[in-house]
């Protein structure tokens, strides 16, 4: 299902899983993505393998949704494609809504 064609829930579970993808780009990256930048490839936000394997390990604890760090630079390369996996591989949306937040990561700021 598309994103666009997706039922208000399922938009709300993207739209909170991007949040978090987002939140988890900004503790990464010195320059933290802006609100357009949802497909834009993770690569051209700055991000690098190191990054991405913080990212790969952080939504499988947050969504239980393991995946491959070479999944993030071909299968699901940005925000945009990275939350509607998720949301795709997440046993119940309510599962999405309920998971507990992560904890900051104070290594990310120096």
């Amino acid at each position: 299902m598309s994103e666009n064609n997706a039922s208000p829930d399922r938009r709300a579970t993207i739209e909170a899983i991007e949040a978090v993808v987002e939140g988890l780009l900004a503790q990464q990256l010195a320059v933290p993505p802006g609100p357009d930048e949802r497909d834009t490839p993770f690569l051209e936000l700055g991000a690098n393998s190191l990054v991405l394997m913080e990212i790969s390990r952080a939504v499988a604890k947050r969504f239980g949704v393991k995946l491959a760090v070479r999944q993030l630079f071909t299968d699901v390369p940005s925000i945009a494609a990275l939350a509607e996996y998720v949301a795709a591989m997440t046993p119940t949306e309510a599962a999405v809504q309920s998971a507990p937040a992560l904890p900051a990561d104070s290594s990310a700021n120096g």
